[in-house]
């Protein structure tokens, strides 16, 4: 019996050379991958005020995902909901950053959307939201031509925009668009002040595929190097 076991400990055990190479071969994929690796910060849009209310809520997202010294915004409404321009206090969609820097927007589709306030300082009314830095508006007037969307640009400046660069306002409310809600058949803003909608501020983590590559990869090398010694004792 004894004999028994010692052959089959030696048989299962990893030999010096493949454990090194094994060894190498994880460290190898963790750094070639490890600079991939990128986690997107998602807001939900839950607070309404528009004529007559619009439901259900959540109405959509917002979507923050570090690109290199940039990073890309991506705003989804949900199935029904449209962009709108109603005009007035009524951004299409305002956001604001750490700073107040003057930044360059690229990537919109300026089909159905146009930047409106870049610079620093800026003054957007928001109405019962408050004031924004930074605008962007659907460009057809009242309910014709409404766009579903997605919102999809990226944000750069002079140094490095960070999404923990993306800050609430004075009265707490760090996103605000306007929208046609197809359940109600009204518009007006929907927004996100993320101490509620996000569990506590910072917005909700949501690692990327690559993310969880990273994590399978060192789970495998770490299945092949354990040590054997335990099986052996017995």
């Amino acid at each position: 019996m004894t004999k028994f076991w010692s052959a089959s400990c030696k048989t299962g055990a990893v030999s010096p050379p493949l454990r090194k190479k094994l060894t190498c071969l994880v460290v190898f994929s963790l750094l070639a991958l490890a600079p991939a690796a990128k986690a997107s910060l998602i807001y939900s849009l839950t607070s309404n005020n528009c004529s007559g209310g619009c439901s259900p809520s959540p109405f959509g997202t917002v979507t923050l995902t570090q690109n290199g010294t940039s990073v890309d915004v991506s705003v989804d409404l949900n199935a029904g909901n449209t962009f709108v321009n109603t005009g007035g206090p009524h951004p299409g969609f305002a956001f604001n950053l750490f700073g107040n820097p003057s930044i360059t927007i690229t990537g919109l589709n300026t089909t159905d959307f146009v930047t409106v306030v870049t610079g620093s300082g800026g003054s957007v009314d928001a109405s019962v939201y408050g004031f924004f830095q930074y605008e962007i508006d659907e460009v057809h007037s009242g309910n014709s031509g409404n766009v579903a969307g997605p919102l999809t640009f990226n944000v750069s400046a002079a140094g490095t925009v960070l999404e923990s660069n993306f800050i609430a306002n004075s009265l707490g409310w760090f996103f605000v668009a306007d929208i046609f809600a197809g359940a109600t058949g009204n518009t007006g803003e929907v927004a996100s002040d993320c101490l509620s909608d996000c569990g506590g501020g910072g917005g909700q983590l949501t690692p990327e595929p690559v993310s969880f590559l990273l994590v399978g990869t060192g789970l495998i090398g770490a299945f092949f190097l354990r040590p054997r010694r335990a099986q052996c004792a017995q």
